[in-house]
């Protein structure tokens, strides 16, 4: 909250054709200052400051406050890492839906979903055991499903590319997907917790890098058009999996 001796206003500047919002606060101190957060700019100065020099100073700034704001948005989506103990009567998150890890001695080993079960068929409950037959399970589950999906997703992207990356899926610790220069897409295998729509928003985000290979104003503006309400739809993804927990690694 500011304080009596404080006031704030809401402006905004302009880079490389988009706009970005700030906060000036004016105050009894002596010099001007700006910072980044995960709260936005804020630019602080003094009342004998002119709104033209202000301006002038953070248009200064642009590249500055940018590379935050990146870096911040990039904070934001790192996965958690809640852990699994693969024990039978624990939730396990499939296609948005929670499902009770339900254990059943018998031979082959397998893996099926039955109603609101995931049933998995061993002679041996030792987590140790349990652990990479639900982890095979959901790479391949990841593989088939995403593959369905890039073609589905692939149809509204040719309006603007003919390129067809290739597919992989990977674990990985702080992203849900990748695009190379060599046009090779990778998705998080953690994904496939989620729902259809989040799958959607991570492969439309690595197919727009196809045509802007950075995440500059114009990919950003791009993706928009390719994938609608997709700055919503990230942070939902990022906060729908997170409370997921992640089943790859172990208490």
């Amino acid at each position: 909250m500011l304080g009596t001796s404080q006031r704030s206003s809401e402006r905004s500047f302009s880079f490389e054709g988009r706009t970005y919002p700030y906060t000036l606060v004016i105050s009894k101190r002596k010099t001007t200052a700006l910072s980044v957060s995960h709260k936005g700019v804020r630019v602080h100065t003094n009342r004998k400051a002119k709104l033209k020099d202000i301006q002038t100073f953070v248009e200064s700034k642009a590249s500055f406050i940018l590379k935050h704001l990146k870096r911040i948005e990039q904070d934001q989506q790192k996965p958690e890492t809640r852990a699994y103990s693969f024990q039978d009567g624990e939730t396990f998150w499939y296609s948005g839906k929670p499902y009770t890890l339900c254990l059943k001695k018998g031979t082959p080993k397998k893996i099926v979903l039955q109603k609101e079960d995931l049933v998995v068929t061993a002679l041996n409950f030792d987590p140790k055991i349990i652990r990479p037959l639900v982890l095979a399970w959901y790479f391949a589950e990841a593989d088939r499903i995403f593959r369905e999906r890039l073609v589905l997703c692939l149809k509204t992207f040719k309006k603007y590319s003919s390129v067809q990356p290739t597919l992989v899926i990977k674990l990985f610790k702080g992203k849900w997907g990748h695009m190379t220069k060599k046009r090779v897409m990778a998705l998080n295998v953690r994904l496939i917790l989620g729902e259809p729509k989040h799958w959607d928003s991570v492969i439309y985000h690595e197919l727009a890098h196809i045509k802007h290979f950075n995440h500059s104003p114009a990919f950003h503006d791009f993706l928009e058009k390719l994938y609608p309400n997709h700055r919503k739809l990230q942070k939902e993804t990022h906060q729908f999996l997170k409370n997921c927990g992640n089943p790859f690694i172990m208490e």
